[in-house]
């Protein structure tokens, strides 16, 4: 080398190029990923992307009071389960509509499925209901008495 020249610089790396390539290919893979698991469980039922036929299948939200809290007792009807069914056999009385005593932590939802053992008949004891509940049916509040229909 002579006195005044600089040394000769480096061939540029490629090194630099493909971190980069595959950093991204990474970010994209991973919002991919993202984006099919958010979609599957949100799609679950009751998910927030839900199909329209679970659209009514909102939760509740139960807001307890201190007059509530103290003594609360649950009144629940005999299993809506038939034990048996008979060739010929009559029909059984339809029984009149049982009272249920909503708790902190209920939903429409979960009082269905303990009296009627399908949590999608949330519906009728909401119907039956709706004066003493309001416009609101995700708007239960612990202590108030509910009318729970009889099984069909």
């Amino acid at each position: 080398m002579a006195s005044g020249e600089s040394p000769p610089e480096p061939a540029p790396s490629s090194q630099g190029g493909r971190f980069w390539l595959w950093a991204a290919l990474v970010v994209v893979v991973v919002a991919i990923v993202g984006i099919v698991l958010g979609m599957s469980l949100g799609g679950r039922q009751g998910g927030p992307l839900a199909s329209p036929a679970n659209a009514n299948g909102r939760p509740a939200i139960v807001v307890p009071t201190p007059a509530a809290a103290s003594s609360v007792i649950a009144v629940s009807s005999p299993s809506a389960v038939p034990s048996s069914v008979v060739a010929g056999a009559t029909p059984a009385p339809v029984t009149a509509a049982t009272e249920y005593v909503v708790q902190p932590g209920d939903t429409l939802r979960s009082i269905a499925l303990d009296e009627y053992g399908d949590a999608e008949q949330w519906q009728r004891i909401y119907q039956a209901n709706r004066a003493t509940i309001g416009p609101n049916p995700d708007a239960l509040v612990a202590g108030t008495t509910l009318q729970i229909p009889a099984s069909q």
